[in-house]
């Protein structure tokens, strides 16, 4: 089986030069293969089919996407995280106020 799609998430994020929480705007893109098992499903890998524990098939045979979505998502994260390109990061604390 087959589960390709794209999708799009909102992710909230630390910038990492000012340290305030900002909103991140992720799109990313499912190509996997599985073969179906009975609760669980085997992933496509390097070496063939693998046993993965965190993709499960419901008893009435429905796929869970969730980690699978998960993962792509944290893919597609920036490895460093800002605001905005020009954030001047923290100010310079004064002992004087």
């Amino acid at each position: 089986m087959t589960v390709s799609g794209e999708g799009t998430a909102d992710v909230a994020l630390t910038c990492m030069r000012c340290l305030d929480e900002y909103c991140e705007h992720v799109q990313f893109t499912i190509e996997e293969e599985l073969h179906p098992d009975p609760g669980f499903a085997h992933r496509r890998g390097t070496d063939g089919f693998e046993v993965d524990d965190e993709v499960h098939i419901g008893p009435n045979h429905v796929l869970d996407l969730g980690e699978i979505m998960r993962q792509h998502i944290v893919l597609h994260l920036p490895l460093k995280p800002l605001c905005r390109t020009d954030c001047p990061g923290l100010e310079e604390m004064h002992p004087n106020g």
